[in-house]
């Protein structure tokens, strides 16, 4: 049996999972409690972050907000920080949104520069989709996406410009909203 060449050897804590940036240059290995930044190419670890990435329950993939150059971290039920890769650096927070400490519901656009959330229904007469700005943690926008009572949830996407934000619920509305930025 043919296998791969051995590279590098990476020693972290017990991981929960990792995933790499776009671009192949940092892997994030996390836990519930803290996430290594590493420098894939040289196998060293960047720095390290309280907290564990955060994950969003719709994505296709499942898998914790990552972009090429920033990765985001929920460090309570209030509060997401905004980290640069590269530096292992916060460059800002996000608190006081209230879908934070509910069932998360995340996408952050293709440019890396806008965040989208928004949480289940329950308790709520509609669903609102937020848009913050990732360099300052400032809410941009606020969607009025659709009526809890015709659904338990509502789905929401970046287009691939960053422009626009299209988003659908389960009574049969899709919506295509700007988001200039």
């Amino acid at each position: 049996m043919k296998t791969g060449e051995l590279r590098i050897t990476i020693d972290a804590f017990t991981p929960w999972g990792m995933l790499t940036s776009e671009d192949g240059k940092y892997a994030a290995i996390f836990n519930e409690y803290q996430t290594g930044i590493y420098d894939v190419a040289i196998g060293e670890e960047i720095g390290r972050i309280n907290g564990s990435p955060l994950a969003s329950g719709w994505k296709r993939d499942y898998y914790p907000i990552f972009s090429s150059d920033k990765i985001l971290i929920k460090v309570s039920n209030k509060a997401v920080e905004v980290w640069s890769i590269g530096e292992a650096e916060r460059i800002t927070s996000i608190t006081s949104l209230d879908w934070l400490g509910y069932y998360d519901i995340f996408d952050i656009s293709p440019d890396g520069k806008l965040l989208a959330g928004s949480k289940s229904s329950r308790g709520r007469e509609n669903w609102v989709v937020d848009v913050v700005d990732l360099s300052t943690g400032k809410l941009l926008y606020s969607f009025l996406a659709g009526s809890a009572s015709f659904g338990e949830h509502v789905l929401f996407e970046f287009t691939r410009d960053s422009q626009q934000l299209i988003t659908s619920s389960t009574f049969g509305q899709v919506v295509l909203w700007d988001t200039p930025h």
